[in-house]
């Protein structure tokens, strides 16, 4: 997985010597990478713990091949590989593995 951003701002663990992120604020032309699927935001918030996930907001878009959701908040959990999407639209062109005949 990949994060960019025009800023970040990083929360490392409170342990001494530990380098483990524990959130991540980013704002401005958000842009994951992970796989084929893409999400860009204005803002989006990382969460190490309790159960690893990023809340996307500001127009978030979710893409992968040529399906794409859109919402106003979208909520990815990345161990589930799973998301909520608040006032959602969909548009499904081709199913996993699977293209749509025309």
């Amino acid at each position: 997985m990949t994060l960019f951003a025009d800023k970040m701002l990083v929360y490392y663990s409170e342990e001494k010597g530990s380098s483990n992120i524990k959130r991540i604020d980013a704002e401005g032309n958000v842009k994951l990478i992970k796989g084929d699927r893409v999400v860009t935001s204005k803002f989006a918030t990382y969460f190490a713990e309790p159960e690893e996930r990023i809340i996307f907001t500001g127009e978030p878009k979710a893409t992968e091949g040529e399906n794409v959701v859109i919402g106003t908040k979208m909520i990815y959990f990345m161990k589930d590989d799973r998301s909520i999407v608040e006032n959602s639209k969909v548009l499904l062109i081709e199913r996993k593995g699977e293209k749509q005949q025309p």
